[in-house]
């Protein structure tokens, strides 16, 4: 099996078949504190010293986000908290 970290983010079209609950399992064991909502949505949270480095960080998925041709949803609330 490919690692995950090793793999690149291919955008799902409506035919494809969520991934089933032993699959996910499987997937997230490869992450460190990410968390599974509603079976569907990954999750996790990140604190910063300050709100600069916050801001970094998100620009930093931003950029790799783009370069995969992924858009997620990312939230900076506050000044540190990702």
């Amino acid at each position: 099996m490919t690692l995950l970290k090793d793999q690149e983010c291919i955008p799902c079209r409506g035919d494809t078949p969520p991934l089933r609950s032993a699959e996910i399992a499987v997937l997230l064991s490869q992450l460190i504190d990410w968390q599974v909502v509603d079976g569907h949505y990954l999750t996790k949270t990140l604190l910063f010293d300050d709100f600069a480095s916050a801001l970094l960080r998100v620009n930093q998925i931003g950029a790799l986000a783009e370069s995969q041709n992924h858009h997620p949803d990312l939230t900076l609330a506050g000044f540190s908290f990702v």
